[in-house]
């Protein structure tokens, strides 16, 4: 049995098994925000699609929810900052996107391989439950319908796309 769940470089690893992935990667921009007294915040969504969670009693970390963006390198400090803030570190990761934005979990035909990718910048987020749709999917019982909403065949179904 082997379970794809490599991140940005499930699309490679799928391509030596003859299973293509309808994956791209993108930037995903994040800036780290240091406060000079500590600060308590919900994680936080703005409508603008940037996001502020927070990370220690004095640090915030703040990025994009979007995909598809022009010159994605790094994010605007002045998007986030709260006045009381300081920008002290960023870096720029991979995001590995499907079409429509939902993660793939689903057997594939070559027997015994599964694909649990395309997380779309959420995989540590979505890692506990994708875990246990793996785990559904494998036991062959009944299914739950979310597997087929997560199902790859969904993505071959989609009749235009940048992919």
């Amino acid at each position: 049995m082997v379970i794809n769940a490599a991140g940005p470089w499930a699309p490679r690893l799928s391509d030596c098994t003859g299973v293509s992935l309808p994956i791209r990667h993108t930037e995903g921009p994040i800036l780290v925000l240091q406060s000079e007294t500590p600060v308590s915040l919900p994680l936080t969504f703005f409508e603008a699609g940037i996001y502020l969670q927070q990370e220690g009693a004095v640090r915030a970390l703040a990025g994009r929810m979007d995909t598809d963006y022009e010159g994605a390198t790094e994010l605007d400090p002045d998007e986030a900052r709260r006045p009381e803030e300081q920008f002290v570190n960023g870096w720029t990761g991979l995001r590995t996107v499907t079409p429509d934005g939902l993660p793939i979990v689903d057997e594939t035909r070559v027997d015994w391989y599964v694909v649990a990718c395309g997380m779309n910048g959420f995989g540590v987020t979505y890692a506990p439950a994708i875990g246990a749709l793996v785990a559904e999917l494998l036991s062959r019982e009944e299914k739950s319908d979310l597997l087929s909403v997560l199902s790859l065949d969904r993505l071959r179904r989609v009749t235009s796309s940048p992919y």
